[in-house]
């Protein structure tokens, strides 16, 4: 499952108060002004805060939380790929 959410809030953004330890990420992805991942057991999640104050999270966990008990086996998606997918300037508010 992979959960997106598009915010001007990054404080009061759902995805953020879901997990903790989040961490600065290694690089920034182009038109990104900051970047944290947070790795939790099943899942990456990431925020990126691009240069107009929009923030794009993207929390993908091998469980889909809310029905099911097996995961799948692997999301093979590595944390920079979610972090450049969050950049994409194509995410914005309406």
């Amino acid at each position: 499952m992979v959960m997106v959410e598009v915010t001007t809030d990054w404080r009061g953004s759902q995805i953020r108060l879901a997990h903790g330890g989040w961490q600065p990420a290694g690089s920034l992805p182009a038109g990104a002004v900051r970047a944290y991942v947070a790795d939790y057991p099943g899942g990456t999640a990431v925020a990126v805060t691009r240069t107009d104050g929009t923030t794009v999270a993207l929390d993908a966990a091998r469980l889909f939380g809310n029905n099911s008990v097996t995961p799948v086996t692997s999301m093979d998606m590595t944390a920079d790929e979610l972090l450049t997918t969050a950049a994409d300037p194509r995410f914005q508010l309406p």
